[in-house]
């Protein structure tokens, strides 16, 4: 499940989008609960169970009503759908050796999207020719490698192993810092240049995707994992190496891109880069005459939107997904989304949650994958996408108060 957890750019779609990740969800579900039926037990972490359930009511009360009920039930699935990859998740790493296990699987997992991410940027600036990427999107199951935006012209942001690029930016440089992580700790490849090749393509991947939450996010990824490592090492001088050698893998893909750039096919790098450091914090306006969508998708717009909407019912917003049902963007913006459209009984739930999370987990690598996560929060409506809800598990896995408490609960 973790090796496709960040694919969601293939997909089935049948009312909802049956991703890879979700068919083995189901199957480990299935599997657990089969497992705690014969021991008569509750198979999952018990307190944060409480949690998921409380704040998935907290949620679901918010019922926007009229015709958005499909969104709204999508939403709440996709939530279940989060909440259940917590789960299984934590308990899959009370297992011997599985925390290893799981970060040399995310190693190769990120190698395999490192490995696309170089090759389908390379499409998106016309190295390949014009039609190559339209050619990979008829594949079947392929919902999008790549989205134009922003400009009316030249700007083809890479989404990769995702059909957005901003979440695809969040999946990179969470899988960046666990594979710098394992790469490190000896459960990458045995060749440094693989190790930097892997970590590299990841980085310059969140860079192609033009996204502030991939800039941002490849930050605090950097920062996260040099600090983790230096609480582990004893010398920085393995991770510092490292570092070097995954930004000098950065700069030669970078290099090759803009030597490769055909301008006027697919995107032309010098206007993007042009583009997204000239837009920097803006919220966007109207009067931004290169943005080629319409004013309404402008976060100055419809953030206040959001705003009204929690000052009009306080208690309990809008209603979950009322906000695109009514012809806004989704809000991308964690606290937007939950005041919003759920008030402050969704809200509560949210931080409730979190508290289950922060009381019962422990350790640098979950600390690590939740601030990743959590700094999209701004840019993002993180909640519905299970990158934070395996770095929720990854937290609480580590928590060894949790860890003595849940045996010797399962021991009474």
């Amino acid at each position: 499940m973790v090796a496709v957890l960040p694919l969601h750019t293939v997909v089935l779609e049948r009312w909802i989008s049956w991703k890879p990740f979700l068919l083995a969800l189901i199957v480990l579900v299935i599997a657990d609960a089969r497992e705690g039926l014969l021991e008569r037990r509750w198979p999952w972490h018990g307190p944060t169970s409480i949690g998921l359930a409380v704040f998935f009511v907290s949620v679901a009360v918010s019922y926007p009503g009229g015709e958005t009920d499909a969104r709204y039930l999508r939403l709440l699935l996709a939530i279940g759908v989060g909440g259940a990859v917590l789960l299984v998740t934590e308990k899959a790493l009370r297992g011997p050796a599985m925390f290893d296990r799981t970060l040399r699987t995310v190693f190769w997992s990120g190698a395999a999207m490192g490995a696309t991410a170089v090759f389908l940027s390379l499409v998106l600036v016309g190295a390949f020719g014009d039609t190559l990427l339209g050619k990979i999107e008829d594949i079947p199951l392929v919902f999008r490698v790549a989205k134009a935006g922003f400009l009316e012209s030249g700007f083809v942001s890479l989404s990769n192993w995702h059909n957005d690029p901003g979440f695809a930016a969040h999946w990179m440089n969470l899988w960046v810092a666990l594979a710098f992580v394992a790469a490190l700790r000896g459960l990458g490849s045995r060749r440094a240049w693989v190790n930097a090749a892997v970590v590299g393509s990841l980085g310059f991947g969140s860079i192609m995707t033009f996204s502030r939450t991939g800039w941002l996010g490849l930050v605090v990824a950097t920062g996260a994992a040099l600090w983790v490592m230096g609480r582990e090492q004893s010398s920085a001088r393995p991770a510092l190496q490292l570092l070097g050698r995954a930004g000098l893998a950065v700069l030669v893909f970078l290099s090759v891109s803009f030597v490769l750039d055909e301008q006027g096919v697919g995107g032309d790098l010098d206007e993007q880069f042009k583009f997204r450091f000239e837009q920097a914090f803006s919220l966007g306006t109207a009067a931004e005459d290169s943005v080629g969508f319409g004013e309404a998708d402008f976060r100055s717009v419809y953030w206040p939107k959001y705003l009204d909407f929690f000052q009009e019912d306080p208690l309990l917003g809008e209603g979950l997904g009322a906000g695109v049902s009514q012809g806004l963007q989704d809000p991308h913006n964690l606290g937007l989304e939950l005041l919003g459209e759920t008030g402050l009984v969704g809200t509560a739930g949210f931080v409730g949650l979190l508290g289950v999370l922060v009381v019962w987990g422990a350790g640098p690598i979950g600390w690590l994958a939740l601030a990743i996560t959590y700094s999209a929060a701004v840019t993002q409506t993180i909640l519905f996408e299970p990158a934070w809800w395996f770095a929720a598990a990854l937290l609480l896995a580590g928590g060894k108060r949790r860890r003595s408490r849940v045996t010797s609960a399962d021991d009474a």
